[in-house]
């Protein structure tokens, strides 16, 4: 009976113990790069320039989706919080954040635009708004 339990204790460190070397290892990084790779070409196909302009151009591109996430995120803490309580006495100061929080979204979108518009030309802005746009939504199903 020793045996056995002794054998179990055993076989259970062992599973632990291979378990936990291969848990902080991470799989994902190979692929995104790949991912990104593919898509810098895609987008370099699309907007029929060269590597230095797309390079440049995702630069400005994921400092606007970092802003423009931010902002998203506050402003469905203040739509959540204007639904769930919107008999509050300080409801009008969160509307006046909530129509704040919208103003600054458009002027992201803007300086994204403004920035763009230095590395690109229009056409190509054009194509690469549509080129993310639609990127974005074929992430959002997978």
């Amino acid at each position: 009976m020793k045996k056995i339990i002794l054998v179990h204790i055993i076989l259970s460190i062992i599973f632990i113990a291979f378990n936990l070397s291969f848990a902080q290892i991470d799989t994902t990084t190979g692929d995104s790069k790949e991912i990104r790779k593919i898509i810098k070409e895609k987008l370099m196909q699309k907007l029929e320039t060269d590597e230095k302009t797309i390079n440049t151009y995702l630069v400005i591109y994921s400092e606007y989706r970092k802003k423009i996430n931010e902002l998203n995120k506050q402003k469905e803490i203040l739509n959540k919080y204007i639904e769930e309580n919107s008999d509050a006495a300080d409801i009008s100061q969160k509307m006046d954040l909530l129509l704040d929080m919208l103003t600054k979204i458009t002027d992201a979108r803007k300086e994204y635009v403004d920035k763009a518009r230095k590395v690109l030309t229009p056409q190509q802005l054009a194509k690469a708004i549509v080129f993310q746009k639609n990127l974005r939504k074929l992430m959002q199903k997978e």
